[in-house]
């Protein structure tokens, strides 16, 4: 039986660039164009379910999406829904970040709509006010065991639902060994508070003489950026503080912390994968909150392109790569010198195991399977055959 879906999504001021220069006027093929190339996770979801005969409508929330068509609109994301909801009147409401509605609005609107299932993503650290939050929700999306087993909900009401290798990812697949960068990478924020793991252990590595790039920025990590970030609303002021500040962050980061003089720059999306496949060999840290469960997104990204992924030894994952034969792991920064060290000294093995995880992500964790698995939970809660979550 074919589904109606609507998906609220907020997309990276990044991803919205183009749109505003280009002045499109809002549209829903225009949100599509803007999606597809943003590649955005309610793209992947909406595009697979679609795959599966469903209808799929995407609402973008971001204010700089309606504002470059009219600097006067005032974002009402809640009545923004409401009136979609009235609308389309879709089966199934999927809120991508579960702090775009509050408790009450979302009560209401559940009130409002007693046919359609609410369901939300959660993928990150909440607040306990946050977190209280999903507890309105008929179906909350966790990513992580660690979720699954701490959301304040009921067990009925969660579902494990990973995050998925991009597709975007397997196109820049290199199984030429000779046009591999024979050094170990790391891609990902080292800077703000939940990091200071990273921080640590790169630190320890480099200090070691590994050959070890890495790709993160220095914005954020001094006071005045959080104050600029305020404001964003005097557009023509931010934008002429924004470098100046930016410089002087990375200079004071590299005083202080000289195993980081040398940082690349961030790279995302297509730039990203496309660096992370050229190397033998990156290095994963999840962040504080991740309490001991595999789940991050670099797990899947570097499957994608076939690069050997060295993680924590964490007990969920050999649910998804099977140690030493799709992943490395490590339990100590000694031990992660070592598989460093290992896949430098061998990187045919190294590539080996690389191209067994993208053999096992194309398998097991695109975005078709995760949204097909989603479907078929779905459906059992429909039919009485799990437990119904209306």
């Amino acid at each position: 039986m074919a589904e109606k879906f609507l998906l609220i999504s907020e997309l990276y001021p990044s991803q919205l660039k183009d749109l505003s220069s280009q002045g499109m006027t809002i549209s829903a093929q225009e949100i599509d164009k803007v999606l597809e190339k943003a590649k955005s996770w309610s793209y992947m979801i909406k595009k697979n379910l679609e795959e599966l005969g469903h209808t799929a409508n995407v609402l973008l929330t971001n204010r700089a999406f309606y504002e470059h068509a009219d600097s006067d609109y005032e974002l009402n994301i809640y009545a923004l829904i409401k009136e979609r909801l009235s609308r389309e009147k879709p089966h199934y409401l999927i809120v991508e970040n579960p702090r775009v509605l509050t408790i009450s609005e979302l009560k209401d609107l559940k009130s409002s709509f007693p046919g359609c299932l609410f369901i939300t993503h959660h993928c990150s650290a909440l607040r306990e006010h946050q977190a209280d939050g999903l507890k309105g929700y008929d179906l909350v999306l966790c990513c992580s065991p660690e979720f699954i087993h701490n959301a304040p909900i009921a067990a009925r009401n969660k579902f494990l639902f990973y995050n998925s290798s991009p597709d975007q990812g397997f196109e820049y697949h290199v199984p030429d060994i000779d046009k591999r960068k024979i050094r170990c990478s790391f891609f990902g924020s080292i800077f703000s508070g939940i990091h200071a793991n990273r921080r640590k252990l790169i630190s320890y590595l480099r200090s070691r003489g590994l050959p070890l790039d890495v790709y993160s920025s220095y914005s954020g990590r001094h006071k005045i950026s959080g104050r600029l970030s305020k404001l964003t609303r005097f557009k023509r002021l931010h934008k002429c503080l924004h470098a100046p500040i930016h410089n002087l962050e990375s200079l004071c980061f590299k005083l202080r912390n000289p195993m980081f003089s040398d940082v690349k720059e961030p790279l995302f999306e297509s730039r990203m994968y496309s660096a992370l496949s050229e190397y033998i060999c990156t290095l994963n840290v999840h962040a504080s909150f991740a309490n001991g469960f595999a789940a991050n997104m670099r797990l899947f990204e570097a499957a994608s392109v076939g690069t050997c992924l060295i993680t924590e030894d964490y007990p969920n994952l050999s649910s998804l790569f099977e140690p030493d034969h799709e992943v490395l792991t490590y339990r100590s920064p000694e031990e992660c010198y070592e598989k460093i060290r290992y896949c430098i000294n061998h990187p045919n093995i190294a590539l080996e195991i690389g191209q067994n995880a993208r053999s096992r992500a194309l398998k097991d964790h695109r975005y078709s399977k995760r949204v097909s698995d989603l479907m078929e939970f779905l459906d059992d809660s429909r039919n009485g055959v799990g437990d119904n979550l209306m």
